[in-house]
């Protein structure tokens, strides 16, 4: 069995290095896709200088975060197992046995080699009377245990901080928005069990306790929302984990609403025709061109604000009898669902729009350029945000009301809530949905699409 230092490699008989990938989201920062630093000719020097140089890379990536982000990035020490598995590691690439059990002779080659390194990892600590070190770092303690006790070594129980950490680093990965969002949520979850508890120690008690925390001012919705993270974290933590027997105590388990309070039904309204106007021309007046072609298009067709600040300009259509968009996933904008994927017809001034956009993103790749990069259809989102909040008055309307106000416009023009899904990419559960032509679809989305906006254009909606 052979266990490698993470990042550590030989590229020739005489050449060692450290190369480790820089996080998508960093590299315009950093400057570069990769970060190749030379460790020496041999690997003993190569392994004693891994530490210093590891060190500063870590540090590097974290300036970086730290510039992304506004802020630094949150402090995740080392655990007990993770200490483990690196100590493993370099015990195991120094030439070590990893699956050593103890010494078979008092002359045991593989024993002496192991006392002698131990003694060389602690050699420059001070120590005490009885001569023992004193002040030996957490990840010098556990090398000197994997090389006294080998694979007998008991593995550290796994903590809530490594099912944090598992989860980021598996799931989440270069997701900036599901990083903060997953550091804001084991935050609570922290300051109710501790880092460092027992995945094995939690009950179902423990879990209550974190959603009544949880509830400590904030919605029902937002709490649920936290709790999915929370579940899905444990879920994967014990499966990779390989914890068997182990039961997540978050599972089903729900906010509680205040007596009365029943289901919100409606956290965000529609636009009424008065809103809708004023919210127009302030966008037109405040935003940029294209913050203003978005909304343009948003408002005639109920997309979501990344599905049409993603677009490229080879999804859009406008040489079919019925000119469309393409929502389609891509390694710049991922969707929300599978039922996300849709042709969205182009009537009216979103068509204007759309071809105003192709015009200024002649010679690009994006129809909007400004938007289709890390976090853009946030900026996208505050920046018609605010012009919403200058001309109305109800916080209950926002830009995504502009999707609310084409769903209930298809409910008035007699569309069944089946029907929906075909425009405004919604899974609706029905096996209907699953079959059809993309032709066909887009010919009904159209016609409904068509009705709505001719009953707003008809009552002034």
């Amino acid at each position: 069995m052979r266990i490698d230092v993470e990042y550590l490699q030989q590229r020739s008989k005489t050449a060692w290095r450290y190369r480790r990938r820089v996080p998508s989201n960093l590299r315009d920062i950093i400057g570069k896709t990769e970060l190749v630093i030379p460790l020496g000719s041999d690997k003993r020097t190569a392994i004693a200088r891994y530490p210093k140089i590891h060190n500063e890379v870590e540090r590097t990536l974290k300036a970086a975060f730290g510039q992304l982000n506004g802020k630094p990035e949150p402090n995740t020490p080392a655990t007990p197992l993770d200490l483990q598995r690196k100590a493993l590691a370099t015990v195991s690439s120094w030439g070590f046995d990893p699956d050593w059990y103890g010494a078979e002779s008092d002359d045991d080659p593989e024993a002496i080699g192991r006392d002698m390194m131990a003694e060389h990892v602690v050699r420059d600590y001070p120590v005490d009377d009885n001569g023992n070190p004193v002040g030996v770092k957490p990840e010098h303690t556990q090398i000197v245990r994997v090389l006294r006790q080998g694979a007998s070594l008991e593995t550290p129980p796994p903590t809530l901080a490594d099912v944090k950490k598992l989860y980021l680093k598996e799931r989440v990965r270069d997701d900036t928005k599901k990083q903060n969002e997953t550091n804001r949520v084991f935050k609570l979850v922290f300051e109710v069990l501790g880092p460092t508890r027992r995945l094995d120690g939690i009950r179902r008690q423990d879990a209550k306790d974190v959603r009544d925390h949880m509830m400590d001012g904030r919605a029902a919705s937002s709490v649920d929302r936290y709790l999915n993270i929370v579940r899905a974290a444990f879920n994967y933590a014990i499966t990779e984990l390989d914890l068997e027997g182990t039961r997540n105590p978050f599972i089903g388990l729900r906010a509680i609403k205040e007596e009365g309070d029943g289901p919100d039904r409606r956290s965000r309204n529609p636009f009424n025709g008065d809103q809708l106007k004023a919210a127009r021309t302030q966008v037109l007046r405040a935003c940029n061109k294209d913050a203003q072609r978005v909304w343009r298009i948003l408002e005639k067709t109920g997309c979501r604000i990344a599905e049409v600040t993603g677009l490229r300009r080879s999804d859009v259509h406008l040489d079919h009898r019925i000119p469309y968009i393409d929502v389609e996933w891509h390694e710049d904008r991922r969707l929300k669902t599978k039922a996300s994927r849709r042709w969205v017809p182009l009537i009216g001034d979103a068509l204007a729009a759309v071809k105003e956009a192709l015009h200024a993103s002649e010679g690009g790749q994006y129809l909007f350029p400004t938007f289709c990069k890390h976090n853009g259809a946030s900026s996208a989102s505050s920046m018609m945000s605010r012009a919403v909040r200058a001309a109305v008055e109800d916080r209950k309307v926002v830009t995504h009301s502009l999707r609310h106000r084409i769903k209930d416009l298809l409910w008035l023009a007699g569309y069944a809530e089946t029907e929906h899904g075909l425009l405004m990419g919604q899974s609706t559960g029905n096996v209907s949905h699953d079959y059809g032509g993309d032709e066909a679809r887009l010919e009904v989305a159209y016609r409904m699409l068509k009705a709505a906006l001719e009953l707003a254009d008809r009552e002034g909606r």
